[in-house]
């Protein structure tokens, strides 16, 4: 098992006449230039499809095609985010003890996503629902908006109110907001 780094190499291959053809064939040598290429790494990505959830995201490649095992490092750009948004992550080097291998045209990206996350609306209540007439407008109170894993509230607009009894069908509008890119 001989390796031999990337290059051209001249070799000298002889031909011997076999067992009863030695009197029908003369040895025969013959020079030859052998050529060794790099070999264009393969490359897998892992999933790369995330929901934003206030942790750093990272997002890497393995070499699939390696001989014997060999162990090869990738360096990357744009591959660690928290935030919600569309990524394009790239291979901008690697390290190997083998200089045998590259990337092939460079650099190699890939498309990645951390998608918005929603809101868990599990704890959100409307207190102060029952009213004595006292000729005032009143509209119940929202209770329990959550709060993002970015630390930004979920905030609220309402419209609406009942005074009167025959009020019954009046419509209490309540519209959600955020200031967050990541909801």
């Amino acid at each position: 098992d001989v390796r031999y780094p990337v290059g051209e190499y001249p070799m000298d291959v002889t031909f011997h006449p076999g067992a009863g053809f030695e009197n029908n064939f003369n040895e025969t040598t013959i020079s030859v230039k052998v050529t060794v290429e790099k070999r264009v790494l393969n490359v897998k990505w892992s999933d790369g499809q995330y929901v934003y959830d206030g942790a750093l995201k990272t997002i890497t490649a393995v070499a699939t095609n390696v001989v014997d095992n060999e162990s090869i490092s990738f360096t990357y750009s744009n591959n660690k985010k928290i935030d919600a948004g569309s990524y394009v992550a790239s291979i901008i080097g690697f390290e190997v003890e083998n200089p045998n291998y590259s990337l092939g045209s460079e650099p190699v990206t890939h498309n990645w996503k951390i998608e918005k996350a929603d809101y868990c609306m599990e704890g959100v209540s409307f207190s102060a629902t029952e009213f004595v007439y006292d000729g005032k407008d009143h509209s119940p109170t929202i209770v329990g908006l959550p709060i993002g894993a970015d630390d930004i509230a979920l905030g609220v607009s309402c419209s609406g109110s009942v005074r009167y009894v025959k009020d019954s069908g009046t419509t209490f509008t309540v519209t959600f907001f955020t200031s967050s890119n990541n909801y």
